[in-house]
């Protein structure tokens, strides 16, 4: 189950000479889930007001991406760029993290974080399964797929007990604001909380 396996639902939506750009969408997409699951580590080093280690941080991770950009995108081109890109990220919250457990030694990561990434990616390997059996053809196959990982990765989360307290007062919150009640969904929780 190679990525190339997403090559064509990336041409239902941009067409077939788009086609290779969707390892870039990969390589960016991959970036940003570890910038924003490791983001908590440069907000310790605001609080404890070590902003000029958040500076100097930019400043190095900026350093890298770039010369890895003049040296990546002659070579490999669009993907070159997505390796710079991703790399700024990447480097930007490993040294916010090192530094925020070397001040404050809190490490602000927990297990009960890499519960939805599992699930995710359970949910995705599974669907992979299916899609190579039954390929992608048109935007309502694609649909589909969609509806049955959120189903797959719903039923993972609870098996993991991933849900938290927290997760169901933010549903009873969204209740009161839209009007809507949603018993049985937390019923289910429940059971899993």
């Amino acid at each position: 189950n190679s990525p190339e396996s997403a090559a064509p639902i990336w041409t239902i939506f941009f067409g077939i000479n788009y086609a290779s750009g969707y390892i870039v969408l990969i390589l960016v997409a991959l970036g940003y889930l570890i910038y924003f699951s490791l983001d908590t580590s440069s907000k310790i080093l605001m609080i404890v007001k070590r902003t000029k280690l958040i500076l100097l941080n930019t400043i190095i991770a900026t350093v890298i991406s770039i010369i890895l950009n003049i040296t990546l995108i002659p070579r490999l081109g669009i993907l070159g760029a997505g390796i710079g890109t991703s790399s700024f990220f990447i480097i930007i919250n490993i040294l916010s993290l090192i530094e925020s457990y070397a001040i404050t030694k809190l490490f602000p990561l927990k297990l009960n974080y890499l519960k939805p990434i599992s699930s995710a990616l359970i949910a995705v390997f599974i669907i992979n399964i299916i899609k190579n059996i039954y390929p992608v053809r048109n935007i309502i196959y694609l649909l589909f797929y969609i509806l049955i990982f959120f189903i797959i990765y719903f039923i993972i989360i609870l098996i993991l007990k991933t849900l938290t307290k927290e997760e169901l007062a933010l549903i009873t919150y969204v209740e009161s604001r839209l009007g809507v009640k949603f018993t049985h969904i937390k019923n289910v929780i429940r059971r899993f909380v």
